[in-house]
Formats: structure tokens, C-alpha cells, sequence
């Protein structure tokens, strides 16, 4: 059977995706893990690579066609297949997806090559179209007829009318006139990045109250702090901390001392987010990207160096994951670099805050009645008044500026440590507090032991609430079908099968608990089986073995005891 090659899915929020080249050609052996095709989305380009080995087949969709996720792109003949199995299976699929009816986006027939802008045929006289995209549609003088509806039973949205428009705008060749094109000017078509950010910059100025505050700081202290700090970082780890590095962690300290800027605006409420992952604008040749530091507020100095280092080379290889460039909770874009004193950002959506920080300049302050020359830093907060009042922003920039002019007390309990001593933890119990704490404090770089004498993953796991779950499951289906007659269903005679059904329940828990040790064997946790037994503040005896385990600190998460 003929394998299908679909876009792929690559993050959360990605619907289509370009194809930009293709690296086999029709015809060509592939083998799995081969490159097809690379593709692009509004900010990442990404390698597609083969699921098997075979020939491929057909390509379905060319290069610089933009296709919906899910939708089939190409096929991949097996060993022993020939192209009459292929044609039958395009055919077969075409047909049925005709009798079917509506087309909906993601399952476009596999035969056809259908770009976005082309509407599947429609029978219909009238056009299925919501009141704001035909105005949509009025204003931008586009013709409804050439527009693949995304909403329900194929209706056309007004991001479809929007798509469509880029879609058009994309294929305009440089501006010409008749006699060729008109000389001193030169049409550069957008990218997909450019269209992002445009978007993105105008949804920011319109779909939100922007209001800004500015302040000047003495960053004299930090200059200090990053001198002192940077030897010691340098010869451990190998890296180099900025300013911007030093500013990322005083502003997540800040961040965590008032809440209300680590939010998001919904239609339903303001949205309260525990972890501070901070945006780090950053310029490219061809735009401009957020990637995402991510838990700042528990990371090092020396880690969010590494971070950003990592980050910055993706960017330069065009190398960034979707999970690189989403998720960030709070901004910083630092323009120190460029010798720019001071300057606004927009807020990037969906986020409710934004800090610029300019340059450090050398300016005559006066300090207890004299004139002195201090190195001086302006900082803007770009935030959403309908989330954020003027007065909690004002809080969160005193707070700032007490963290920036004073930043050893917030800073030097973060100190990076040092390696070379290994930080030693030992945590008696793999349950739901213990596991995660494991998987942290290895992640954070402790050496890290985990005892537990039975399952991992604790009762909660093994015979509490997953086993609970997945029997009251089984349960709802019995009941469902106990009752189908109410809807219209007759499922006539059917077995019970309390085998199979607790068989069910034990794979699910089996499947959770290896992915548990999978995951603690990628931090290079120690895993002991065993009962600990706590000799002294620093030793744990494990009773079975005898062995004793010293450590720095030990975490005791053995949590409940089931019942008899």
C-alpha cells in the first residue's frame, strides 16, 4: 500500500506550511530518514524527513505551494510497488472523498495538488461565507468563488479572505511597465517571516491598550557584578555573560515580585502563568524572531548564557523548532548593541508586557548635591492597560530599578556553582513528587539518586487514579452503549470482557510508568530499588542491600500508603 507523505504539524498554532524545495524527485529510491522536502512556516524552516524506505512515488504539491496541515503531499511506493497501485489509490481516495461531500481543510483529496488559494469545486449556488469576510472580501476586492472556506461545513472566515489576499499578493511580479520595469525601483515579494511579522506587529498596536512607561537607571552596579561574576562563569563553563544575560534574571526577579506582568488578556479573564519563560527578541537578515528562555527564574547566570548562545547559533543556521520561538510569557529586546539610548517595543502577542533596555551611556547625574558622571541605562515597559494598570506597572518598575541599581542581593543567591563539586541529591520516593523533582534537580545539574521500593510513579500511577480512570472509561462505554437505543442506535447483543478491560488498564499504566524511566534515564538518574532507611542528615541506608548513599541534601517524597 502507498504511503502517504502529509505536512506535518509542527507546533500548536501552525495550519500551513510552504514548500520550498523538494530534495528527491519522482521516481527516486528514498530511504527512511532521507530529506523529501524542506518547508517553511511563518518562522522556521524545517527538514521533512522519509517515515520509510521505498521510491517515491507521485508528488502531489510543488515547490512554493502553501498547504494546509494534514493535507497529502506526495506518496511513497513500498518495495514490489509499481505506479498502476498508485493511480488505483488516488483514484480509489479521490472518489470517495467526492461522495463524501464537503472537503474540510486537512483532508484535501490526496490526488489533486490543491493550494490554499484554490477552492475545492462547490455545487452550491450560494456561497457559505460569514458577514465579516464578505466585507472582507468587498474591501479587498476578492472573489469569493477562488476562496477554500476553513470554518464550519467549509464556510469562508475572514482568515480565509486574508490568506487568500497574501496568497495573490505573494505571486505579483516586480512592478512592470510596458516597456519594462520602471527604472530606480525594485519590488522585493514577502516572506513568510515578513507576513508574520506584520501581522503579528499590527494585531499588537490594534488588539490591545499599549500604553508605555520609561525610566533611567544607574547601571553602574551591573556593569560591577558582570565584571566580578564573568572571570569565574568564563573559566567553568566556557561562556560569556552580557548585559543582556544579567538583564533577563533581574527582570524575572522582578517579574515573580509582581504577578500581574507575567499574564495573558482572554475573552474570559486575565490569565496567570506560574513560570516566567522570557522572550528574547533577536534580530535576522530576513526579520525579526522571539526565541524562549525558558524558567528563567530557576536557571543560572551560566545556563541562560548557554541558552542564549544556543539560540542565537539556530537563528544563524535557520535552525530553530517551533518549541524555540513559543511560549514566552514576558519579553526583553535589548538594543544596547547598536549604541540606542532609548526606544519602544510592541507587545508580543500573546503576551501583556514588553522591557526595552537601551545603552549604557556615561551622563553627568546629580548625586547627593553633586554632579558626577554614572553609567545610565533607559528602560521602557510596553504594557496592556486593559490587563495592566498604570499603578502596577509603575510598582513593577520600582522594583525594577531597586533590582538593577542594587543587583548582588537578588542576583548572588543565583550564583552558578561550581560543577567540579557535584552537587549530590538523594530522593527517597518515585512518586508524583518524587520522580519530577528528580528529573529537575538532574536537569538543573545535581547528581542526582532515586529510591523507591515499588513501582515508579507511585499509588497515584499504579492503583490510584490512572487505574481508577481508565476503568470508569470502560465503565462510560458500557453504559453508553447500554443506553444507544436513546439515541437512535441498537447495538444488540454485545460481551463484556473483564479480561481484556483489565488488560486494557494494565498496559495504559505500564506504557506511563516506562515513559517514566525512560525519562529519568535521559537525566542519568540513579534509579535504586529499595527501602531507604535516613542515617544522618547526609546518609540514607537502603535496607535490602546495606549500601549507604551520601549526599548534600535529601528530598523525602514517599507520599501515601494505600490501605488495607
Amino acid at each position: 500500500m502507498p504511503i502517504e507523505v502529509v505536512m506535518p504539524k509542527l507546533g500548536l498554532t501552525m495550519t500551513e506550511g510552504l514548500i520550498v524545495e523538494w530534495k528527491k524527485k519522482e521516481g527516486d529510491p528514498v530511504k527512511k530518514g532521507e530529506i523529501l522536502f524542506i518547508l517553511e512556516t511563518e518562522k522556521v524552516t524545517y527538514e521533512v524527513e522519509s517515515t520509510e524506505n521505498g521510491v517515491l512515488g507521485k508528488i502531489l504539491l510543488r515547490e512554493n505551494d502553501t498547504v494546509a496541515v494534514g493535507v497529502v503531499v506526495a506518496y511513497i511506493l513500498e518495495p514490489g510497488e509499481d505506479a498502476a497501485v498508485l493511480e488505483g489509490v488516488i483514484a480509489k481516495k479521490s472518489e470517495s472523498q467526492e461522495k463524501g461531500g464537503a472537503v474540510k481543510s486537512g483532508s484535501l483529496p490526496s490526488g489533486e495538488a490543491v493550494p490554499l488559494m484554490k477552492a475545492a469545486s462547490r455545487t452550491d449556488a450560494r456561497i457559505s461565507a460569514s458577514p465579516l469576510a464578505k466585507k472582507t472580501a468587498r474591501m479587498e476586492n476578492i472573489d469569493l468563488q477562488e476562496v477554500r472556506g476553513t470554518g464550519p461545513d467549509r464556510m469562508i472566515i475572514r482568515e480565509d479572505v486574508e490568506n487568500a489576499r497574501e496568497a495573490l499578493a505573494s505571486k505579483t511580479d516586480l512592478i512592470q511597465v510596458k516597456d519594462g520595469v520602471i527604472p530606480g525601483r525594485r519590488e522585493v515579494p514577502f516572506t513568510g517571516m515578513r507576513r508574520a511579522i506584520a501581522k503579528k506587529m499590527l494585531a499588537s498596536k490594534v488588539e490591545t491598550a499599549q500604553t508605555y512607561m520609561s525610566n533611567t537607571v544607574d547601571a553602574g552596579k551591573v556593569l560591577a557584578y558582570r565584571k566580578a561574576v564573568l572571570p569565574k562563569i568564563q573559566e567553568a563553563f566556557g561562556v560569556k555573560v552580557t548585559i543582556t544575560d544579567l538583564m533577563m534574571k533581574i527582570t524575572g526577579a522582578a517579574i515573580r515580585e509582581h504577578p500581574i506582568m507575567n499574564t495573558q488578556w482572554s475573552d474570559k479573564g486575565i490569565l496567570f502563568l506560574d513560570d516566567v519563560h522570557m522572550g528574547m527578541a533577536m534580530a535576522l537578515d530576513d526579520g525579526l524572531i522571539v526565541p524562549v528562555i525558558r524558567d528563567v527564574n530557576n536557571k543560572d547566570l551560566a545556563q541562560i548564557a548557554k541558552d542564549r548562545i544556543d539560540l542565537i547559533r539556530k537563528g544563524k543556521n535557520k535552525a530553530f523548532l517551533p518549541d524555540d520561538i513559543s511560549g514566552s510569557t514576558f519579553t526583553l529586546s535589548a538594543m544596547g548593541m547598536f549604541g540606542v539610548e532609548h526606544f519602544t517595543s510592541n507587545i508580543n502577542l500573546p503576551e501583556n508586557a514588553i522591557l526595552a533596555v537601551g545603552a549604557i551611556i556615561d551622563k553627568p547625574v546629580a548625586v547627593d548635591g553633586e554632579v558626577v558622571i554614572r553609567p545610565m541605562m533607559n528602560i521602557t515597559l510596553s504594557y496592556d492597560h486593559r490587563s495592566i494598570d498604570g499603578a502596577e506597572a509603575g510598582k513593577f518598575m520600582r522594583t525594577l530599578q531597586a533590582f538593577i541599581e542594587d543587583p548582588v542581593s537578588r542576583l548572588e543567591d543565583q550564583m552558578v556553582q561550581d560543577v567540579s563539586k557535584g552537587k549530590r541529591i538523594t530522593i527517597i520516593g518515585g512518586g508524583v513528587g518524587g520522580y519530577p523533582a528528580a528529573i529537575k534537580a538532574a536537569r538543573l545539574g545535581a547528581e542526582v539518586t532515586l529510591i523507591e521500593k515499588d513501582h515508579m510513579g507511585g499509588v497515584c500511577l499504579n492503583r490510584g487514579c490512572i487505574p481508577t480512570k481508565t476503568l470508569l472509561q470502560s465503565a462510560q462505554v458500557i453504559t453508553t452503549i447500554k443506553q444507544s437505543e436513546v439515541f437512535g442506535i441498537n447495538c444488540g447483543d454485545y460481551e463484556i470482557d473483564f479480561g481484556a478491560i483489565m488488560n486494557r488498564k494494565n498496559s495504559i499504566v505500564e506504557t506511563l510508568r516506562n515513559g517514566i524511566q525512560k525519562l529519568l534515564a535521559a537525566r542519568k538518574v540513579n534509579v535504586i530499588k529499595g527501602t531507604a532507611s535516613i542515617i544522618d542528615a547526609t546518609t540514607v541506608k537502603i535496607l535490602e542491600t546495606g549500601e549507604e548513599i551520601k549526599s548534600d541534601n535529601i528530598i523525602i517524597a514517599s507520599g501515601s500508603k494505600p490501605g488495607k
